[in-house]
């Protein structure tokens, strides 16, 4: 896949002003900086999956798959409602 920079009229945006939570940027410091001891057991580095379809348009690449069913062991483990 090449990756090339869009003309200026199709690539240009302008982004919206808003209010930023500090709460959120405070957690998202603390998750990156647990990722030295988390990334081998968090699950992405294991993880199995069918691809089932892959699109390639002209500004992104539309990638479908299917991860399957989380086991009953799984969810429990996780807390997941019921």
């Amino acid at each position: 896949m090449k990756i090339v920079q869009p003309p200026y009229k199709i690539g240009l945006y302008t982004m919206m002003s808003h209010k930023h939570d500090n709460v959120k940027a405070k957690n998202r410091l603390k998750l990156l900086n647990q990722t030295p001891q988390v990334w081998r057991k968090d699950g992405l580095n294991s993880c199995s999956y069918k691809a089932l379809s892959v699109q390639r348009l002209h500004l992104y690449v539309n990638v479908t798959v299917d991860v399957g069913k989380p086991s009953i062991s799984r969810d429990i483990k996780l807390g997941a409602p019921r």
